[in-house]
C-alpha cells in the first residue's frame, strides 16, 4: 500500500527514525531522509539523504525543497528528529532546557510547517513523535517529557488548523521500558 508514497523522514540515521526508513523502504515508499550530526550507517536504506539541522529554519527550508524536488512532491512526513536527555527536576540547567526545547518543540514546528507548506495544495499526513512520558511525567527526564506534551499539543493544534488542507497530523507516543 505504500509503493509510490513520496515520505520524508526527519531524524532517520538513528534509533527510530532509522527503523522507520528501514520498513518504509522495503514496503516501497518513494524516501528521502534526514539526519543531523549522526550520518546514516554504511547499510542504511539506499535513500536519498539530506542533511538538516531541525532547529535552523533555513536548513529545514532547503531540506524541505531538496526533498520535494527528489521525491517529485511529498504526501508524508514521518518526523522523527528528537532527542532524550536526562534532567531531575531542581538540577536542570538553563542550556538544558534551552537545548531540548530547541530539539524536540522548535524542531517539531518548523518542520510541520515546511510539510504542510509543501502538502497544502493536495493533502498529506504528517507524524510526529510524542512519548508516553508526556502523559506519565518523569522524575529522570522532567525537561524531554515537558518537550514531549508541547509536541502533542502542537499536533492537535496543527491538525485542527490543517485539517480543512486535507493534512492531517497526528503523534504515536511510544513507551520505552528498560
Amino acid at each position: 500500500p505504500l509503493a509510490g508514497r513520496r515520505i520524508l523522514a526527519t531524524g532517520a540515521a538513528t534509533g527510530i527514525g532509522a527503523a522507520a526508513v528501514r520498513v518504509l523502504h522495503e514496503a516501497g515508499a518513494k524516501l528521502a531522509a534526514t539526519y543531523h550530526r549522526t550520518a546514516p550507517a554504511d547499510d542504511a536504506a539506499p535513500v536519498a539523504w539530506l542533511q538538516c539541522d531541525v532547529r535552523d529554519a533555513e536548513a529545514v527550508n532547503a531540506a524541505f525543497r531538496n526533498a520535494v524536488a527528489e521525491l517529485g512532491g511529498l504526501d508524508v512526513l514521518v518526523n522523527a528528529a528528537g532527542l532524550w536527555q536526562p534532567g531531575v527536576p531542581g538540577q536542570i540547567t538553563s542550556d538544558e532546557i534551552d537545548f531540548l526545547l530547541q530539539t524536540n518543540v522548535k524542531g517539531t514546528i518548523l518542520t510541520n510547517q515546511a510539510a504542510h507548506a509543501a502538502m497544502r495544495g493536495h493533502g498529506g499526513r504528517i507524524i510526529n513523535f510524542g512519548s508516553s512520558e508526556a502523559v506519565m511525567g518523569s522524575p529522570f527526564s522532567a525537561v524531554y517529557a515537558a518537550t514531549k506534551g508541547a509536541v502533542q499539543a502542537w499536533t492537535r493544534s496543527a491538525a485542527k488548523a490543517w485539517g480543512a488542507d486535507r493534512v492531517t497530523v497526528n503523534a504515536l507516543a511510544p513507551a520505552v521500558q528498560t
